[in-house]
């Protein structure tokens, strides 16, 4: 294929894959809406997101194979018209039984996309040239993360998430259109085998193998702190919701430069070397922003670079999947693509199961300090309190019962009361509730 050709292919495969990035966040700024017409919680509307996501896991593994013996074109063409198709229909949804079944479908349709046109990329391009094109389309996909889901809010605030919803899936069906019609014929592997086979041969490849754990623990290293990114710049800064999702945002910008930058890199020193370097300088630099106490504009800062480093990544370690086993690129890429599906999975839930059991340790010693501070206050009782205007008396015998304040729920804000008189039992644990110093010894949560 000419050079030409070559190039004339990219805005193709990359217009398909910013419709179905697209497709898969458009339900994150409408759940809300979704929630009070259906009349369910906003967690419950959240389902809806991960029913799109779920089934790709299965579906890519299935697919990877037959895409290397028929074609990848008309997996392309196929997975964005039922991706689309379904996408409108879940715009016309009449219960969140039927919305959720019409998203799930969906992504039955968006799984079979972007294992195949990385596989696409692969077969068109060669190696030397690869990671510049492979940077082209991940920086498409990053560009519908940044710009997808404020339009779909706006435009849902301004109609209604069934708009959104209408509007992404005629976006979808344009995209499956260009592609039927300038996509050329004929990418596919000519020595066309069964799946168990093509299986076995990345099994027992050892570099293949090495790629897809790498893959793997990178995925699952970065979809951890994505998860949790918008909590982080939350509770650490004392955030609202909307201001440290608006923070959070430079990860977006961080990719799309780092992806840039990594795949035209690696081109030339060699796309090993950046997958190591970018592994290292993105794990570095997470430390950095997660254990030292540094203001929000440098954190901001810390996040664009690990981004940008997991940007370049993102782009070097496909080149490398996609030369692992020529003859099985599309089971391979579809392999990794599942395994990445995996990976979110994963990383959401010990990052939850982290959190929850940091939570229970804390409430458990202060449990364990309010249950020492009660029988302080008893043996004092047992003794005799001062009176406040016996200041004088305070440094021999009993000290006198503090004055706790109001009872007051965790996490609200207080303001301690300064006492005439010692404080019993100070607590110096940092209070991970009010995000407030502990003053003149007070804790709300211990006097509740």
């Amino acid at each position: 294929m000419k050079v030409r050709d070559r190039r004339a292919i990219l805005p193709v495969l990359g217009f398909l894959t910013f419709s179905s990035v697209y497709t898969n966040i458009v339900m994150a700024p409408v759940l809300t809406q979704i929630g009070m017409e259906f009349n369910v919680s906003t967690g419950t509307a959240g389902l809806v997101v991960a029913a799109y996501g779920l089934p790709g896991i299965a579906t890519a593994l299935i697919v990877g194979p037959y895409s290397d013996r028929f074609g990848r074109k008309r997996f392309l063409v196929g997975g964005s018209l039922l991706m689309s198709l379904l996408t409108i229909v879940a715009a016309f949804s009449s219960s969140f039984e039927l919305l959720l079944g019409a998203r799930a479908l969906a992504g039955i349709g968006g799984s079979m996309i972007q294992p195949n046109v990385q596989a696409t990329v692969g077969d068109v391009f060669p190696y030397r040239e690869r990671g510049r094109a492979v940077s082209t389309v991940i920086g498409l996909n990053t560009l519908a993360s940044i710009v997808g889901i404020p339009i779909a809010g706006i435009v849902a605030e301004a109609t209604s998430w069934r708009v959104s919803l209408g509007i992404v899936g005629t976006l979808g069906l344009l995209a499956s259109l260009v592609i039927l019609t300038r996509l050329p014929r004929g990418i596919r592997v000519p020595d066309a085998r069964r799946a168990r086979a093509l299986y076995a041969t990345i099994l027992k490849n050892p570099s293949a193998r090495g790629a897809i754990v790498v893959s793997f623990l990178g995925g699952l290293y970065w979809f951890t702190w994505i998860t949790y990114m918008v909590v982080f710049f939350q509770r650490t800064f004392d955030l609202s919701q909307g201001l440290a999702a608006t923070f959070a945002l430079t990860q977006g910008v961080g990719v799309l430069i780092g992806s840039q930058l990594g795949g035209r890199f690696g081109d030339r020193v060699g796309h090993r070397r950046v997958v190591a370097g970018a592994t290292t300088i993105s794990a570095l630099l997470l430390l950095v922003l997660t254990n030292v106490p540094i203001g929000l504009i440098a954190a901001s800062a810390v996040n664009v670079g690990v981004s940008a480093a997991i940007g370049a990544r993102f782009a070097t370690n496909s080149v490398l999947l996609s030369e692992q086993v020529p003859e099985a690129r599309g089971t391979m890429m579809s392999f990794s693509a599942a395994l990445s599906g995996a990976a979110i999975v994963t990383g959401a839930s010990i990052g939850g199961l982290h959190r929850h059991s940091r939570l229970l340790a804390h409430r458990r010693v202060l449990r364990e300090r309010r249950a020492a501070l009660g029988r302080d206050r008893h043996a004092l009782r047992g003794r005799g309190a001062h009176r406040p205007g016996d200041a004088g008396r305070l440094t021999t015998g009993a000290a006198p019962k503090a004055s706790l304040g109001p009872r007051m729920r965790p996490g609200a804000g207080w303001a301690a009361p300064r006492p005439s008189w010692r404080t019993v039992a100070p607590c110096s644990l940092p209070c991970r509730y009010t995000n407030m110093p502990v003053r003149h010894g007070l804790c709300p949560i211990q006097s509740a």
